[in-house]
């Protein structure tokens, strides 16, 4: 049996069909023409103006194999249909190791649009990796930081985490994030 994911190519009936088919619906009611299914349910909701939708995470903080698999079916099918959305892809749980270099070694190879990094670290690890990006290639798959956050020392507790070494920490980050070489 097949399935057809509205983009004319036709693929192996497999458990993701309906997510895949949710994620291009998706991109249809945030760009569609209201003379499309899901472009008109968002004019009849109000907003019969595309939002001009122009990137989508697929994934957040997954990792493998199992998900290198399942994100070439979603990235496979989104692009046949809508070329020029850019993708959003998960390095995993973390920004190093081996989970962060598997991914991040096959997200570029495999030329993602943007790969998804995300920090939980403590200042330290933030003050050393304010150059992070200074040497990373510009021409290539960009970084998108989705998720970070200085995590003091785990003694503290409540409100006091939150401390002037927290915040000069992940202002030193963001200067190398907006850093341009």
């Amino acid at each position: 049996m097949a399935c057809q994911y509205n983009t004319g190519e036709v693929a192996a009936l497999d458990e993701l069909d309906p997510y895949v088919q949710d994620a291009l619906d998706l991109i249809e009611f945030a760009n569609g023409d209201v003379n499309t299914k899901w472009g008109k349910k968002r004019a009849e909701l109000g907003h019969p103006k595309p939002f001009n939708l122009k990137m989508l995470g697929i994934g957040n903080e997954n990792w493998g194999p199992q998900y290198l698999e399942r994100l070439q079916i979603f990235t496979k099918a989104i692009k046949a249909k809508y070329p020029e959305i850019k993708l959003i892809n998960s390095s995993g749980t973390g920004p190093d190791g081996d989970r962060f270099d598997l991914l991040n070694t096959a997200l570029r190879t495999a030329n993602a649009d943007f790969i998804d990094e995300h920090y939980y670290k403590p200042a330290d690890w933030f003050l050393k990796n304010a150059g992070r990006y200074d040497n990373y290639p510009r021409n290539k798959a960009k970084v998108f930081v989705g998720e970070y956050a200085v995590h003091a020392d785990s003694k503290i507790i409540g409100s006091n985490r939150n401390n002037w070494e927290s915040a000069l920490a992940a202002a030193a980050l963001m200067t190398g994030l907006e850093r341009k070489i």
